[in-house]
């Protein structure tokens, strides 16, 4: 009899009426019995009494136990587990942002309001001094969503350090603090602070936070890496239409 761990918080029973030949057998025995929440590639792992019951990877069905516990690891788990996905996300990023530089200014040569946002954009991007990674990042990903004609009001609020920003009504925001007359996007906010549900969660983000020297020549480095899980964050927050 064995105790099969699947899923967070989901256990299952399974019986054997005999030891499989092997661990390929076995996994089709637990595929077939407990259709479809095994209906995917996955490795078993079991308590290694030479470990003191650590898990270990079950490789050789001789070491199957025959009452315990058997634990699932999901390949694509392991997968996502076993890979920086910040790295890939930039890797990609850092590769597509000069075509998205290049489809933001031939957009802004157009009329319309969001050719209009995009020049405003593009205007401060071109006033900066340096152009470093990390602001050729912000200007990809906050550039993205007027291209692509959705609101993003309600997700990047800016106020100058004075002035009481609404937040009612907000599941989910970036508030950044910036000079008085910075324009519709900043590279450099003087801090940052995460709106979840209406309440402001973690408050000013500075240069202390991520390590890096804060002024009105260097951008903030933390800025884009806020953007990028947050926007994914945004997307499973939205109501359903």
């Amino acid at each position: 009899m064995l105790r099969i761990l699947g899923h967070t918080y989901v256990a299952m029973k399974l019986i054997l009426t005999e030891r499989p030949q092997s661990v390929e057998e076995l996994k089709n025995i637990m595929q077939e019995k407990f259709k479809p929440r095994l209906d995917c590639d996955f490795t078993l792992q079991y308590e290694d009494p030479d470990f003191n019951g650590q898990l270990s990877v079950l490789m050789d069905i001789q070491e199957l136990p025959e009452k315990g516990t058997l634990k699932v690891v999901f390949a694509e788990f392991h997968r996502i587990t076993n890979v920086n996905l910040r790295n890939q996300f930039y890797y990609e990023l850092d590769r597509y942002t000069p075509k998205l530089a290049a489809l933001y200014r031939q957009k802004s040569s157009r009329t319309g309001k969001g050719a209009e946002a995009l020049r405003e954009m593009l205007r401060i991007y071109d006033f900066e001094e340096e152009h470093d990674i990390n602001m050729r990042r912000t200007l990809a990903l906050r550039a993205l969503p007027v291209y692509l004609r959705e609101d993003d009001t309600e997700f990047f609020k800016t106020c100058n350090g004075e002035d009481e920003v609404e937040i009612i009504d907000t599941q989910l925001a970036l508030l950044s603090v910036v000079p008085d007359s910075i324009g519709s996007i900043s590279f450099s906010p003087e801090n940052i602070s995460i709106v979840i549900e209406d309440e402001v969660v973690i408050r000013s983000i500075q240069s202390s936070d991520t390590g890096h020297p804060l002024s009105t020549n260097d951008p903030h480095p933390f800025y884009p890496h806020l953007i990028i899980p947050l926007t994914l964050t945004a997307s499973y927050l939205r109501p359903d239409p």
